[in-house]
């Protein structure tokens, strides 16, 4: 089990100093001049490993949390005080049944419809928890696992267009056909704005297996799905 100590270590040590050299470097070049296409694909490499080190130290400040909570709990135990767990808040069941009816039981990111789906959809927080979202309407919206899961705590990604940071898509707040659009065999989601190209390249909308299932479902006259409802 790691320690505390082992934990504040690792917290500490962040993005090595050569990776974040580099990595500034080429963002700061970007600004002024372009970039030739090896060093574009060096910055994206660079992006990735950067996200990845700021999701590892999330990670690791939430073990330490716990692992703060259950040495409080040992203490308050110890001098004899009762430690009753405060209720946490969940999405209540009315909730979810306004959210899977809004979202046509699609998911509200890559379209795919939940009748189709092995796994369970969610109903997640468009702005997670951990980045103070709350538990309203206007912050949840239905996601199947495969882009609850690439999206994880980001409100953010790279539009690879331009390589610049902006917000991801909205589902309560932005009408899905504004920011995105369907190839002629409507096997692919195209991004029409920044918004959308980086959703696309975050959430990997396009992912292999999507692709394979829009072609049979499109081919059985089940695909696309209804149109979304407006925000």
């Amino acid at each position: 089990m790691t320690t505390e100590s082992e934990l504040l270590l690792k917290i500490n040590q962040g993005i090595p100093p050569d990776l974040q050299r580099r990595y500034h470097e080429l963002i700061a070049r970007r600004r002024v001049e372009s970039l030739s296409e090896d060093e574009y694909g060096e910055l994206l490499r660079l992006t990735d490993q950067v996200e990845a080190i700021e999701v590892q130290r999330v990670e690791y400040l939430a073990e330490l949390a716990r692992l703060f909570k259950k040495l409080f709990t040992d203490v308050m135990k110890d001098l004899g005080f009762e430690h009753r767990r405060m209720p946490e808040k969940r999405v209540t069941a009315r909730q979810k049944r306004a959210v899977i009816e809004h979202a046509h039981d699609c998911c509200e990111y890559c379209r795919s419809q939940a009748q189709f789906a092995v796994e369970s959809f969610f109903v997640e927080h468009i702005v997670p928890a951990i980045r103070g979202g709350k538990i309203e309407l206007d912050n949840l919206a239905l996601s199947c696992q495969g882009c609850n899961n690439h999206r994880y705590t980001k409100i953010e990604g790279r539009d690879p267009a331009t390589g610049e940071l902006t917000p991801l898509y909205h589902p309560r707040r932005q009408p899905w056909q504004e920011h995105f659009a369907w190839n002629d065999d409507y096997t692919l989601i195209i991004g029409l704005t920044a918004t959308g190209r980086a959703t696309v390249a975050a959430l990997q909308l396009n992912r292999e297996n999507l692709i394979r299932l829009r072609w049979v479902l499109y081919a059985m006259g089940q695909h696309p799905p209804a149109e979304v409802d407006e925000p």
